[in-house]
């Protein structure tokens, strides 16, 4: 506790958040950028305030189609089942950026292109 109260007191923290809220910003803007740019008409989403994922909406394709043949491909995302009730199904899913450089980023969407 007194290590942690520390690194408050001398800034640390703050400066750590301050970093890691640009990084993670940044990442926010060109995920949603590339998800626009590649693949904006097939989604719907807005970019989000805060977080670090984008809740993207699944117009033409069916989610669950999309999450296996992705799976195939190499890259993991949701069904959206977790998130539809048995009246609605939402066809909607979280996609996570936070972790990802823009090199991911950019392979990550292609492979979800090419999923569609």
């Amino acid at each position: 506790e007194v290590a942690i109260a520390e690194l408050f007191k001398n800034g640390t923290i703050g400066r750590h958040i301050k970093k890691v809220v640009k990084l993670y910003h940044q990442r926010r803007d060109y995920f949603c950028a590339q998800l626009k740019d590649k693949i904006g008409e097939r989604i719907s989403f807005k970019i989000p305030e805060g977080g670090m994922a984008v809740w993207a909406i699944f117009n033409d394709c069916n989610l669950e189609f999309v999450a296996k043949r992705a799976l195939r491909n190499g890259l993991v995302i949701g069904n959206g089942k977790g998130y539809s009730i048995t009246t609605m199904d939402y066809n909607s899913t979280r996609l996570g950026f936070a972790s990802l450089n823009f090199t991911e980023q950019d392979r990550a969407i292609d492979l979800l292109y090419k999923s569609m």
